[in-house]
């Protein structure tokens, strides 16, 4: 669909909206995401699969709103039909991505705030959102990982040299075998924790954006994004204020590298040959 298709879907649904200006600041195989008159965001689903995904993430942000100081989305355009696209527009929360060199200009204050939002979302009673988002208990995370391992062997095995694969197959084994990876309480996790998803404004962090994957799940994943984008001094700055322990690095370590096998399965499925080149270049840099 061309952008103005989605304009028009705009005016349909919500006719009294005036569309004075707009741009597109994301184009996805997901999602569309326009920016409208400078004061609203909405974004397009733009496959099927995504929907589920979708209507989680209208479901919780209430719930995330009463729980976290940060801000989140709040929905005021709603579109959940029984045709495609579907979508959600709400008030932009003030702010660009968090990036590297703005946390290292200012650790800890990136540090205090962020440790302090792990800390509230990780405190959202589970009952509020059992029957909304994914409920993955120790030993049910511990079968996706299994599961995942199968799909590399057969996906992206074929396409890499037995050194590699082997380097692989010890990664996840030594994670799967250690009881103390499978020993934690479930809790809210966003599961997307990275630089892109967290907003600052003159280097004060303002919000989180994009719960399309939250669950309930490991507590250590969220700081996954965070390691990636920040470095290992950064998370140990973060364990040292939410209470973690420094154990939790090791099972970090291990979600960091399953980046770019999540990465690959994903090109594989949209078959695209540009993404999946450079994504064998990423699994052999991470397995080398």
């Amino acid at each position: 669909m061309d952008p103005s298709d989605f304009l028009i879907l705009i005016h349909r649904y919500y006719p009294e909206y005036r569309i004075k200006q707009h741009e597109v600041i994301q184009s996805g195989w997901d999602n569309i995401v326009l920016k409208v008159n400078g004061t609203h965001i909405f974004r397009f689903t733009r496959r099927q699969n995504v929907v589920k995904q979708f209507s989680k993430e209208l479901t919780i942000l209430p719930i995330l709103l009463q729980h976290l100081e940060l801000s989140v989305p709040q929905p005021e355009f709603i579109q959940t039909g029984d045709t495609m696209p579907h979508f959600m527009g709400y008030r932009m929360i003030p702010g660009e991505p968090l990036y590297p060199d703005i946390v290292r200009r200012n650790t800890q204050q990136a540090v205090s705030v962020i440790s302090q939002f792990l800390l509230e979302l990780q405190s959202i009673p589970i009952e509020k959102l059992r029957t909304t988002i994914p409920f993955t208990s120790a030993e049910m995370w511990r079968d996706d990982y299994t599961l995942l391992h199968i799909q590399v062997k057969e996906k992206v095995y074929p396409l890499i040299n037995s050194e590699t694969q082997s380097t692989i197959s010890d990664t996840f084994n030594e994670f799967l075998v250690e009881k103390q990876n499978f020993m934690f309480q479930p809790v809210v996790v966003h599961r997307d924790l990275s630089n892109e998803h967290i907003l600052q404004v003159s280097e004060k962090i303002t919000g989180v954006i994009d719960w399309g994957d939250a669950c309930l799940g490991d507590p250590a994943f969220d700081y996954t994004g965070l390691l990636y984008d920040y470095g290992s001094r950064f998370i140990e700055k973060l364990l040292s204020l939410t209470g973690h322990p420094e154990s939790f690095i090791n099972r970090v370590d291990f979600y960091v590298k399953m980046i770019p096998l999540h990465n690959m399965l994903y090109w594989l499925e949209m078959n695209n040959q540009k993404q999946i080149k450079k994504g064998l270049d990423s699994i052999r840099n991470t397995y080398t």
